[in-house]
């Protein structure tokens, strides 16, 4: 364990060392009774330091985001009947320690929700269509309005994977 121990500025005089409440008026303090008229204050934590990550037994698989869905470590079905195929994205908890980037879910959500709307910001070109027709479904950082959004396979042939 360590101890990290600083002053800090008092948090009731603000660094004054005078106090100014409802009974002090006219031009009139009192000395501050948290620091003692000092204006500041001995301020102390204990932490634990970073040694290394921490392994955990409970995780299966490891998604890069939610993109505002649910994930699950086994594939699912959709209450109409679509598989997700959550095998396919992320990755599985020991690659993601060996440093293996997860991948998305493509069956779940198209690349305007995987990149967080980063596409928009890109010059290039293969980004054009994305600009011109994904930024016109866009509601409150959702896209489900889209045309395109029960075939975001024809999206991600356009988009690649490369889309981080």
């Amino acid at each position: 364990m360590g101890e990290f121990k600083t002053k800090i500025k008092c948090q009731s005089c603000e660094g004054t060392g005078l106090y100014v409440g409802m009974a002090e008026g006219n031009g009139v303090a009192v000395v501050c009774y948290k620091c003692n008229g000092t204006g500041c204050q001995n301020y102390s934590f204990v932490y634990e330091p970073f040694v290394k990550r921490k392994i955990r037994k409970d995780i299966k698989r490891v998604f890069k985001k939610s993109c505002g869905y649910g994930h699950g470590s086994e594939d699912g079905v959709t209450p109409e009947g679509k598989k997700i195929k959550f095998s396919e994205g992320g990755v599985s908890y020991e690659e993601w320690l060996k440093g293996e980037k997860p991948k998305p879910v493509k069956d779940l959500y198209c690349p305007y929700l995987w990149t967080s709307q980063s596409m928009q910001d890109s010059d290039h070109s293969k980004y054009k269509m994305y600009k011109e027709h994904c930024n016109k479904h866009l509601n409150w950082g959702s896209i489900t309005n889209c045309p395109m959004y029960n075939k975001k396979e024809k999206c991600w042939e356009i988009y690649g994977e490369d889309t981080e």
